[in-house]
């Protein structure tokens, strides 16, 4: 059964922990019958003054504010007392610029508190707000259970969330929710279904998730600033060719089966790598791969379309994403491959257009370097969404078009099967797109495509990722002439 206790939680997720005193109050709000008699109680069953742990505790080396439940101590509460812990820790963090981390295993506010306890959602949700205004980098794991008012507070506004793996997870607990709504369907309030249903990054066990943890702080603790101004950039053979393909074969070569995809691409970049995942509104779309990782001594964000159709929650994912790296001060790289975004019905009305909307404006506005390669096929809006970066990359056999051949040919003369003559007339090719000033670099592929040769075109991705990223503050100046950001029209 998962559910270790408090101090079990800090000595299996932290190379070192230091405690912090709580200096506790023992208020009794609303009188509460017999109240003070089950607070002493847990006190000595558990020999801990209330039920959070606080302290500073190391993870890779790295120093972090933590906040600890136990669920021990009359079901992990949260009290009046829970909640100044909480914000102290918070504000610890804030002062000496250190990560946050919380483990939480709670059935939510305390109701021998009363209105008293429920407000500590708003005070740890303000506290955590200034983490996050302040780019201080927030980790929750929810434990076995985690309900209520800490669950509907600061621990789901973390920037990462994992969960340990048969936990109980939910707003109401599930006794609450059938009593109320019914019977639940099998797997409900689990973390797993948590992290199917978009709620989560990750689950795992205690083992894995001191992995997972570890893995992202090494990432955002180690943020590098990029020089100021543009590096010397060497031509590593990566001019245009003479004699481009036709445009429709450059749709075979980039629609081939076995070409590489953004996911395997920066699988292979990236070491070590953190996949986020879900909308955190119920879904999660497998074909935007979002996330965060290290090229070499850069750690970024990601968010790739994956040679799918993202729907609305793919969008919303990849927004997330992008705006956790600019509270976090990531650069970030965008790929792209996808004949365009899922037109069908749930996607519809689940907010398509407004999603794409939305990531379009938070790719243009984010106050961090956006560097983008277009890896495969650009279809449409939908794959724009994610490429109307600072710098654009497309690899040589790599199109985009502002509706695929097939469908213009469709509109234009009733006739898909005239997708091969439109094809060239829509100025699709990696060269036509430079041409427009719409990208900036054409990275030349191995004869026969990138499939032919994959470390090779992985290594020529290494090389000028690696040489942007160390011109960042030079980038965004290039964003606002191509798009006319700040400027009048």
């Amino acid at each position: 059964m998962p559910g270790l206790k408090a101090r079990s939680w800090a000595s299996t997720l932290f190379e070192s922990f230091d405690e912090h005193r709580l200096e506790t109050a023992d208020p009794d709000p609303i009188g509460f019958p017999g109240y003070s008699a089950e607070r002493l109680s847990a006190r000595e069953s558990t020999g801990a003054p209330e039920a959070v742990l606080v302290g500073t505790g190391t993870i890779s080396g790295t120093q972090v504010s933590a906040v600890i439940f136990d669920f021990a101590f009359m079901g992990g509460s949260m009290s009046t007392a829970v909640g100044m812990a909480v914000e102290s820790a918070m504000q610890s963090a804030l002062e000496r610029r250190m990560p946050f981390v919380c483990v939480t295993a709670s059935g939510g506010a305390r109701m021998q508190e009363g209105m008293a306890a429920l407000a500590q959602m708003p005070r740890t949700i303000a506290a955590s707000h200034s983490l996050s205004a302040a780019g201080i980098p927030r980790i929750s794991i929810l434990g076995h259970p985690t309900t209520g008012g800490v669950y509907a507070s600061f621990a789901s506004l973390s920037d990462f969330v994992g969960a340990e793996e048969g936990a109980t997870i939910g707003f109401a607990g599930p006794r609450v929710a059938e009593a109320l709504g019914g019977a639940l369907p099998p797997g409900s309030h689990t973390s797993e279904q948590a992290l199917a249903k978009g709620l989560l990054d990750y689950v795992g066990s205690p083992t894995a998730l001191k992995a997972w943890l570890a893995d992202i702080v090494r990432i955002v603790a180690s943020r590098s600033e990029g020089r100021a101004e543009p590096a010397p950039r060497p031509d590593p053979g990566l001019s245009v060719q003479e004699n481009p393909q036709e445009a429709w074969e450059e749709f075979q070569i980039c629609r081939h089966p076995k070409r590489p995809s953004p996911r395997d691409y920066l699988s292979a970049l990236l070491d070590p790598i953190v996949e986020m995942r879900g909308d955190r509104a119920g879904q999660d779309d497998p074909a935007i791969f979002a996330g965060i990782g290290k090229l070499g001594e850069h750690s970024v964000a990601f968010a790739a379309i994956d040679r799918k159709r993202p729907n609305a929650a793919g969008f919303r994912k990849a927004t997330r994403v992008l705006q956790v790296a600019s509270r976090l001060g990531l650069p970030v790289v965008t790929m792209v491959d996808t004949p365009g975004a899922d037109p069908g019905f749930d996607s519809e009305y689940a907010g398509l257009a407004r999603s794409i909307a939305e990531t379009f404006e938070t790719v243009l506005t984010i106050e961090v370097p956006v560097i983008t390669v277009v890896t495969g096929e650009g279809g449409s809006g939908g794959a724009l969404a994610l490429a109307c970066g600072d710098r654009v990359a497309m690899l040589e056999h790599a199109v985009f078009s502002v509706i695929a051949p097939e469908g213009a040919a469709a509109i234009l003369y009733k006739d898909p099967s005239k997708a091969p003559d439109i094809a060239g007339h829509l100025r699709p090719t990696s060269r036509d797109i430079v041409s427009l000033g719409l990208a900036d670099v054409v990275l030349i592929e191995p004869r026969g495509g990138a499939h032919a040769d994959v470390a090779s075109v992985t290594e020529t991705l290494r090389v000028w990722l690696s040489d942007e990223l160390s011109s960042t503050g030079a980038l965004q100046a290039a964003r606002a002439e191509r798009y006319r950001l700040n400027r009048q029209l």
